[in-house]
């Protein structure tokens, strides 16, 4: 067995025999030749996906693309509501007090926009919950490898 450093052998009486090159020229020689196989380029391999795997990265894609259009579409949900302007029966309101009175004036609407603001920030919050919980999946999975 040869390698580029060379090669233990290990005697009858337990010494260690290593061949290793000494001279200056073996070692610019082995250096030299080591330096030309590190300048070519390497060959790229293309890699050809079977269908099955190109269904699954089908899938995977499909179902990334739904959790982004849900994400973006609840945020667009939660913005609307919470800077309408629209008060009862349609009735523009100019200011946040006057949108106010109205709520504490009419208590079912109160109650309404009470229960909306605590189902839109469950939803947040689950919401945002799931997307922590998907990047630290994500950050543990690219460090162990897989």
């Amino acid at each position: 067995m040869k390698t580029d450093l060379g090669v233990v052998k290990v005697g009858s009486d337990n010494k260690v025999e290593v061949d290793v090159p000494s001279k200056d020229e073996d070692i610019d020689h082995e250096y030299d030749r080591v330096l030309k196989i590190l300048a070519k380029p390497r060959q790229e391999e293309k890699q050809k996906r079977d269908a099955s795997t190109k269904q699954e990265d089908y899938y995977k894609s499909f179902r990334t693309r739904v959790v982004l259009v849900w994400l973006i579409t609840n945020l667009a949900l939660i913005v609307g509501i919470l800077n309408s302007n629209i008060g009862i029966s349609g009735l523009s309101i100019s200011g946040a007090e006057d949108r106010a009175n109205i709520y504490l004036t009419v208590g079912m609407l109160f109650l309404l926009r009470f229960c909306a603001n605590v189902v839109l920030w469950s939803v947040a919050g689950l919401a945002a919950f799931r997307f922590v919980g998907a990047m630290l999946y994500l950050i543990f999975r690219l460090f162990q490898g897989e």
